[in-house]
């Protein structure tokens, strides 16, 4: 049921808990039905690409076609089926002289070689880059082989084995070898790399890198003549201005850029190569940030490498297509009893009352324990830290203490992953996690006005950033330790929050500014 939950999660989430609901119940031709209850109107999805078929559409009990992102009304207890076709994917581009050009049938991969931009440097690595997008895009795989510092000469002499290659040459190609580069080129449907600029900076003049370029491009097509090669570029980045550090080489930047947007976007390799200028971006500082640490004036960070994307995407596209789905019967309906949830969660309010807490007083300290069920949200790679999400945004609520499930809620020791229903959502509704924000409310009582306030954690993998009403308020590291929450505590309601990673990605480094 993988893939039809997760689908459908957002109907999950809304589904009504009132009296008078319907079921939809949905059937696919490979898996076993799904439930869905709801009091209104619901939102079909699915993902469009599912083992190499297509998706075609959800059908009604009166075989009505509704195709994804379409709204309906549930009015009764309906049944839905799911059908899927054999995929036909090819990748065009629109053609630099208007005339748009099919590359290949068949998936295929985007397989992404070069330097850091490719590799996706300042925006979390190769799932940032802008080749990722592209690959989310056009809805095909991603392998990125790129690595920051390395050389189109090191690149073009692994693939071609030209006289220059040796050992240095290869780990100024990320260590990549031959086979493994074929492999990559001769399993893709797009070949996309930005290559040259480090070239650049050992004295290369603009115009030998870009024959370089040239004999590259063509040695890719000839290993695979179905793939485009896309090549992404530009001149005028801010490191390469006057008065930035790579300002001596900012002429040759821009004698490269022109050669290669002139050649390969002309006659000699239109047909099976696309050269993407980004000259703009690279002159908009709003390329440079956010991004990891602070902006250099050469990497594009998040919202730089989606915006080089794009670019890309605005010149090369997938167009599925799919053979006409088999006309099929409906089987009859039946009602379907409700099932009930796995465990009854209290309110919010009882969940987090101090009521029922562990408590341990004594004439200068009190102690309060906040185990139990806390709200939450699995977030990766976070990218604000500056303020937590609210814990009436989360949806999900997981035993504090407890070690986050992987291939599956363990609900004999309460480590299951609980959605507003009480019903284990971890592998349907959510999928394995490496990070995620905890939040709860809690209730100071009066006479704690005026006391020293402090949050204890007694164990944590790594470390945790600690939120008071959303406002970051400390930090504590491996293996535990306290927090001070005087100034950020009156007697009252609060919310207090942390988000902990059990993989602190880059991103995080400088959040958690260790001691």
């Amino acid at each position: 049921m993988k893939h039809e939950i997760l689908a459908l999660s957002s109907l999950l989430a809304g589904a009504a808990c009132a009296s008078g609901f319907h079921t939809a119940k949905f059937i696919s031709n490979w898996k076993d039905p799904v439930l869905v209850k709801t009091t209104g109107s619901l939102v079909l999805e699915h993902p469009g690409n599912y083992n190499g078929k297509m998706f075609v559409g959800w059908m009604d009990s009166q075989k009505k076609l509704h195709p994804k992102w379409e709204q309906v009304t549930i009015a009764g207890d309906v049944e839905y089926r799911a059908e899927y076709a054999p995929l036909d994917l090819a990748i065009w581009t629109n053609g630099s002289d208007g005339i748009p050009k099919k590359h290949r049938t068949g998936a295929g991969i985007v397989y992404a070689i070069g330097d850091s931009i490719t590799f996706g440097t300042k925006a979390g690595g190769p799932g940032g880059s802008w080749a990722k997008h592209v690959a989310d895009g056009l809805g095909l795989e991603c392998l990125n082989d790129a690595k920051a510092g390395s050389r189109l000469s090191a690149w073009r002499s692994v693939l071609t084995r030209s006289a220059n290659h040796n050992q240095y040459m290869d780990a100024h190609a990320g260590g990549v070898t031959r086979d493994g580069m074929l492999d990559g080129i001769r399993r893709a449907g797009v070949i996309a790399f930005s290559l040259g600029t480090n070239d650049l900076l050992y004295n290369n003049k603009g115009e030998d890198v870009a024959y370089r370029m040239f004999e590259f491009v063509e040695a890719l097509h000839r290993e695979n003549p179905q793939a485009l090669v896309v090549a992404v570029g530009g001149a005028n980045s801010e490191a390469f201005r006057e008065g930035g550090k790579y300002a001596a080489n900012g002429r040759d930047a821009t004698l490269l850029n022109d050669a290669l947007a002139k050649a390969l976007n002309g006659p000699k390799f239109r047909d099976y190569a696309v050269y993407v200028d980004i000259t703009d971006l690279f002159a908009d500082p709003g390329t440079y940030a956010p991004c990891e640490r602070e902006p250099d004036g050469v990497h594009p960070g998040f919202e730089g490498q989606r915006k080089i994307a794009a670019k890309v995407l605005a010149l090369v596209e997938a167009r599925p297509g799919a053979k006409t789905a088999p006309a099929f019967d409906l089987p009859p309906q039946t009602a379907v009893a409700e099932e009930p949830p796995m465990v009854a969660l209290p309110s919010r309010e009882a969940m987090w009352s101090f009521a029922d807490a562990g408590r341990v007083k004594t004439a200068a300290r009190e102690k309060i324990s906040l185990n139990g069920l806390w709200a939450l949200k699995p977030e990766d790679n976070p990218r604000n830290m500056e303020a937590a999400p609210a814990a009436a945004a989360m949806d999900l609520f997981f035993k504090v203490p407890g070690k986050w499930p992987v291939d599956g809620g363990n609900v004999l020791n309460g480590m299951a992953v609980y959605d507003e229903k009480g019903a284990d959502v971890f592998g349907s509704k959510v999928r394995p996690f490496d990070g995620a924000w905890y939040a709860r409310t809690v209730t100071i009582p009066p006479d704690w006005a005026g006391r020293a306030v402090k949050l204890g954690f007694a164990w944590i993998p790594s470390a945790v950033l600690v939120y008071v009403d959303g406002r970051k308020v400390g930090e504590v590291f491996f293996p535990g330790g306290e927090v001070n929450l005087a100034d950020a505590l009156s007697p009252g309601v609060h919310e207090i929050a942390f988000y902990t990673s059990a993989k602190i990605p880059e991103t995080l480094i400088t959040a958690f500014d260790a001691p």
